[in-house]
């Protein structure tokens, strides 16, 4: 039989052993260098593009407009900023949309200009089908350089939540003697 004061040191030390095991969960499951949140961050970026041309397909005879349509569809590119705030990084998100915009930006513009120039050299002074060839090259180029820079930013942004780690735990995490 345990006396009062071997039971309560008894009960202390089980307590803090269960927080130790709280925290050991917790920093397995939020912990920013784990490389258990690379794998929905991969499929989101994977995923993200198909599912807004899905949604933009289905929401264009609804809507009647393919810019409203493709204005909605463009939220789901967000996904993956999004899954930060699964894991309680906001700042991690807000700063992944930033550089997303910024990505596609840039990456929109410098392929819109490359081949808008590129097709300026190959078509003939004055010719009156030049203005249509070079309209055709500068939405092909928008479009690739948008695709290449979606893409640089989703290895980026998944090489850098899996290594780093200076993320701030959540608010929720448990606390006390370790």
């Amino acid at each position: 039989m345990l006396s009062q004061q071997q039971s309560r040191a008894l009960g202390v030390a089980l307590d803090s052993q269960l927080q130790r095991a709280r925290t050991a969960a917790y920093l397995t499951l939020y912990s920013s260098s784990g490389r258990a949140r690379a794998a929905p961050l991969v499929l989101g970026y994977v995923l993200a593009p198909f599912l807004a041309v899905i949604c933009w397909w289905s929401l264009t005879p609804v809507l009647r407009s393919s810019a409203i349509a493709g204005a909605a569809s463009a939220w789901l590119l967000l996904l993956p900023p999004l899954l930060h705030l699964g894991y309680g990084a906001a700042a991690r998100a807000w700063l992944g949309v930033a550089s997303l915009l910024g990505y596609l930006l840039v990456g929109t513009a410098a392929g819109g200009t490359l081949a808008r120039c590129l097709a300026l050299r190959t078509c003939a002074q004055g010719a009156e089908e030049c203005d249509l060839l070079v309209l055709g090259w500068l939405l092909a180029g928008a479009c690739a350089g948008g695709l290449l820079a979606y893409a640089a930013h989703g290895v980026r942004h998944v090489r850098l939540a899996t290594r780093s780690g200076a993320e701030s735990p959540r608010q929720d995490a448990p606390r006390g003697p370790v």
